[in-house]
């Protein structure tokens, strides 16, 4: 269904999603998405690059999760 110049901003959002979502899947063929592993962040991420599946939103924040994890190993034994 067209709605052409009557559509509104939720429509437009919604169909520009679709679209990027469409041409994401169809060049990389795959998309992960979820939620930061950190116990301290609840950022979403959208993983397109080759390689294994992403787990954290960002480099620094899997660096400081692997930190807490060694120190807390550490402080145990």
């Amino acid at each position: 269904m067209d709605r052409g110049d009557d559509a509104g901003w939720a429509d437009w959002f919604l169909a520009s999603g679709a679209l990027a979502l469409a041409r994401i899947l169809t060049e990389y063929g795959r998309v992960t998405w979820g939620e930061c592993a950190s116990p301290t962040c609840s950022t979403l991420y959208l993983g397109i690059g080759p390689g294994s599946a992403r787990r954290y939103c960002s480099a620094a924040c899997a660096s400081r999760a692997r930190v807490a994890d060694h120190r807390r190993r550490k402080a145990l034994g």
